[in-house]
Formats: C-alpha cells, structure tokens, sequence
C-alpha cells in the first residue's frame, strides 16, 4: 500500500490521467502496472502515461 493516500478536488475516471506527482507502487504480479490511493480508491494506472485504467472500490 502506498505510505501516503492522497485526497485530490479532481475528478478521477478510468481512462483520464492522475496528478503525475502522486506516488506510486508497483504491481508485482502485474509489472506494467502500479496503483495508487486516491479519495479512498485504489487506482491501476499505467505508470508510463499516469492513466488510470482501472478503480477499485
């Protein structure tokens, strides 16, 4: 889990890119993937873009 779940104003939406100065952690299962915590969801983004491309609730 990342060390420091963020709260953000914006709207967070699979497909649409996160704040690019989050942290993130890596997928060890998953390596072309990390997630996040963002407004208490788990975010799968893809660590290249900053995209999200999955919210788990």
């Amino acid at each position: 889990m990342p060390a420091n779940p963020v709260q953000v104003s914006e709207k967070i939406a699979v497909g649409q890119p996160i704040p690019n100065n989050l942290v993130l952690s890596p997928i060890p299962d998953a390596p072309n993937f990390a997630f996040t915590i963002v407004n208490d969801k788990r975010l799968i983004i893809d660590p290249k873009t900053f995209v999200a491309v999955r919210i788990v609730e």
